[in-house]
């Protein structure tokens, strides 16, 4: 049995994240990028519209275990539903 050993998208070229936004700024015609394709969530954080390898994170480790398993939560403990949800909908 013969496998092949090619690697996902090897017959593109890699382009970085200059030559992606020189792209973006032609097609958005003069349109303000962030206010055009940037979302932002109820929390403010700010999402762009692609990444690439440049946005790699250095300073979280692969260690190829769940590598692809990121979970972010926090726990909250509460006496009640009530309390529950003063703590977890606090504006600020």
């Amino acid at each position: 049995m013969e496998t092949n050993k090619k690697t996902l998208f090897s017959d593109f070229n890699p382009v970085t994240k200059a030559a992606w936004m020189e792209k973006v700024n032609v097609d958005l015609k003069g349109a303000d990028f962030n206010r055009k394709l940037v979302w932002k969530n109820l929390n403010k954080l700010e999402f762009q519209p692609f990444y690439n390898t440049e946005d790699a994170l250095e300073y979280l480790p692969n260690t190829n275990q769940n590598s692809q398993n990121l979970i972010n939560y926090r726990a909250i403990c509460v006496a009640s539903a009530e309390d529950g949800n003063k703590k977890c909908f606090k504006s600020g």
